[in-house]
């Protein structure tokens, strides 16, 4: 479903990157064969701090983890999709969506730079199927972690660790607070009744 490449970016110029927990470097471009910052390779970083270690892991192609290039409108994995893989964003954004028997489209949640999408893969169970369709918002570059990599990566690098526990914290805080919107307003559409406003793709975050 994703276009992948073998080192940073497809076409021969730069694309800058936003800095984030993951990757907190600022002034990074992705260009051909990797992500550099002020104009050297992101390598060179590795030797700053764990955190450069894990933006330096993230910045480049490798063993477990490839680039992918997403275009606007296109599906990164669909519900019911075997889980192998987690997404990180360097750029753009995407949507994860849940469909009723019905048809009906719900937005679950909005990932943007600097998230991971499909982390479900980490349980590294050959019978675990994505729950959740996944859909760029925008044009773009992510790099593709293969589950059992994601696992080894966690165990082994404690900024890496630690930064994707931050991440599934403040994931979790923003699922709550979307469910105890969603809940009060169904109370009003329920007070409102028939005026309610309502569509084919509901929004819940």
């Amino acid at each position: 479903m994703s276009q992948s490449c073998d080192g940073g970016y497809f076409c021969g110029r730069a694309l800058p990157i936003r800095s984030s927990p993951f990757f907190p470097i600022e002034g990074a471009c992705i260009v051909a064969g990797g992500i550099y910052t002020e104009g050297r390779p992101s390598l060179m970083v590795q030797q700053l701090s764990e955190r450069a270690k894990t933006a330096a892991y993230l910045a480049n192609s490798g063993p477990g983890r490839t680039f992918v290039k997403l275009d606007t409108a296109q599906v990164i994995f669909a519900e019911g999709d075997r889980a192998d893989s987690v997404y990180y964003l360097h750029t753009g954004g995407a949507k994860l969506t849940v469909a009723s028997k019905g048809g009906h489209q719900t937005i679950v949640a909005l990932c943007s730079t600097g998230d991971f999408v499909g982390e479900e893969s980490i349980a590294q169970d050959a019978a675990t199927l994505r729950t959740l369709t996944a859909t760029a918002v925008a044009p773009c570059i992510a790099v593709k972690i293969e589950g059992r990599e994601m696992v080894r990566m966690i165990h082994e690098n404690q900024g890496f660790r630690d930064a994707f526990r931050k991440f599934l914290l403040d994931r979790i805080i923003r699922s709550q607070a979307d469910l105890a919107n969603r809940i009060f307003d169904a109370e009003e559409c329920r007070r409102i009744g028939p005026a309610c406003p309502g569509s084919t793709e509901r929004m819940v975050s």
